[in-house]
This record gives structure tokens, C-alpha cells and sequence, in this order.
């Protein structure tokens, strides 16, 4: 899986104005998990719509979805205090990929509103009809690192990282970003796009 980034400089709290995002600098190079992730021996787990890789000391568990379009599941990561809340959604009428796309950028924006930093990361597997974008929120955050994933025509996940616990020093989080780098680059779909994947990058 190729990965992008593009760093952000969030400017200090209490800056009048909706747009309180500055775009600082676009790095674009190979951002790929750490080497402590690739060791560990993860297990494939199945959903109705998808499939991805877990840590073993990790267990995903269905829960109650508040409409009928969408399939929730939270990844349990005990040994860290972590909840990883997963959305899945069938594109499809209703539910358009801008639309998805948009919202998740605003909910990662909203997340961001006290940090220092907000860094986007795209990735793309092609081979999968997987791609999407990662956010990763330096500094105050209820949730510090988020993503969503699609082939683009029929399959929607979006992802979002929360602590049990406070993480103030954000030290569970660096030990936990590689692990879901490396849960995203094993995401497979159960009714993968018969289209290429869509580079969803945002300029």
C-alpha cells in the first residue's frame, strides 16, 4: 500500500473564522508502519461487508448502528486502553461518496479544534480497490487518529481512535499508529468495485 502526506499547521485556539486550518506543507513520501508492527502476528477477521487483520490481543465486536444504512463495530485494544469505532456504509443512493468524504473531513477538522497539529496521510491499494485518507491529531484530542477507506462505487469504512483513559502525553497513541497503518493495509472487501480505485487525495 503507497501512502502520501500532507502536514497541516493548526493555528492556536480562539482564532475567529470556520477555516482555522493552514495548510503548512505538502510532504509526499513513503510513510509506512513501523518494523514493531510488522512483528507482531495479527489474525484476519470477518465482518459481513469486510474483512482486515487484528492484533491477537485485540477483539471486534458488532454493536447497535442507529440507522439501517450502516454496520458499527469497535475494535477493542484492552492492553492500551483503545476503542477503535468503525462505521461501515454501502454507497449507494442517499449515501454519496462526497458527501461521506466531506463529513469525515469535518469530524477530523472538529477533533482538531485544540490540537497543535493535523496530519493527512492518502493511501492507495490498488490491487484491493482500497484507498482513502488517515488523520493523525498532535496535541488535545478525544480522538487522535482517524481514517476513512472506499473503492470509490460501493464500499465506505471510516474508522475513529478513542482512549478510555487520557493519553495526554501521547505515548499509547504512537504505539498504536502503526498497528492500525498496518490493520488498513490488510482491508479487504467482501463486494470489492469492479472500477479502479480513485485516488482520493484533496490538493
Amino acid at each position: 500500500m503507497a501512502w502520501k502526506c500532507c502536514t497541516c499547521k493548526l493555528k492556536k485556539p480562539g482564532v475567529s473564522g470556520t477555516a482555522f486550518l493552514s495548510f503548512f506543507v505538502f510532504l509526499f513520501f513513503s510513510c509506512k508502519p513501523a518494523d514493531k508492527a510488522a512483528d507482531l502476528k495479527y489474525i484476519q477477521v470477518s465482518t459481513s461487508a469486510y474483512s482486515l487483520a487484528i492484533p491477537p490481543a485485540a477483539h471486534l465486536k458488532e454493536t447497535q448502528s442507529d440507522n439501517s444504512l450502516s454496520k458499527w463495530h469497535i475494535l477493542y485494544l484492552d492492553s492500551l486502553d483503545a476503542e477503535l469505532y468503525l462505521t461501515y456504509t454501502r454507497l449507494g443512493a442517499g449515501r454519496s461518496l462526497n458527501k461521506l468524504i466531506e463529513d469525515a473531513d469535518a469530524m477530523a477538522i472538529k477533533h482538531a479544534r485544540f490540537a497543535t497539529a493535523l496530519d493527512r496521510q492518502s493511501f492507495s491499494d490498488r490491487a484491493n480497490h482500497v484507498s482513502g485518507s488517515y488523520f493523525r491529531i498532535t496535541g488535545e484530542s478525544a480522538s487522535p487518529i482517524q481514517f476513512y477507506a472506499t473503492d470509490s462505487t460501493r464500499n465506505w469504512l471510516r474508522g475513529a481512535l478513542y482512549f478510555t483513559q487520557s493519553d495526554s502525553s501521547g505515548t499509547r497513541t504512537r504505539t498504536i499508529e502503526p498497528v492500525i497503518k498496518k490493520m488498513i493495509g490488510s482491508l479487504r472487501w467482501k463486494t470489492p468495485s469492479d472500477s479502479a480505485t480513485l485516488n482520493l487525495q484533496k490538493p
